[in-house]
Formats: structure tokens, sequence, C-alpha cells
């Protein structure tokens, strides 16, 4: 079972930053994209509310939602966003044998 500790290792992996960045109140770019696709992968693919997803990222449920929106923002401008979306299909792949 994945767990959202092990959601936020990671991302902090991939993204070559601590798990206690994510957890932090850093907003740098770098930071708030990672913790960004943390809720992202908790609320859509975890199916965990924004309440939980919030708790897990030491935010609200209002910041998690607003996360998904970026992320799914992202999402249907992958150019721009290449390297987040790349992780975001990695894990979901890795996760769950999701096609990249």
């Amino acid at each position: 079972m994945i767990t959202p500790q092990q959601v936020i290792e990671d991302v902090a992996r991939c993204y070559d930053i601590q798990p206690d960045d994510i957890l932090s109140k850093k907003r740098t770019e770098k930071i708030s994209d990672a913790r960004a696709i943390v809720c992202y992968i908790l609320m859509h693919d975890l199916l965990l509310s924004s309440t939980d997803t919030g708790n897990a990222v030491n935010r609200n449920h209002a910041t998690a939602l607003h996360s998904v929106k970026k992320v799914e923002d992202m999402l249907s401008a992958p150019n721009m966003y290449r390297f987040a979306v790349n992780v975001l299909l990695h894990l979901e792949h890795e996760y769950f044998n999701a096609p990249i």
C-alpha cells in the first residue's frame, strides 16, 4: 500500500530536495511544484480527501485543492512544465503501472 509519506519521499527524491522541504513553509518554485505534485497524487490517485491531503503536507484543504488545480494546469501545457509532468507520470507508472 502506498502511503502519503512514501509519495512525499519519492517526489522529494525526483526533485532532489528533502522531504521536510515539501512539508515546510518554503515557497520556492521547485518546492512549490513538488508539493503540488504530492497533493495531486494523494487526491487523484490515492483518493485522499482535500483535508487529509492538506494535513499530509502541513497545509489546509484549500491549499491542497489549489495545488491539484495547479498540476491540472501543468498537464494541459506539458511543454512548459516538462519536468513536473515527467515526475508525475513516472511516479504514477511506478505506483500503478499506468501508461506513460
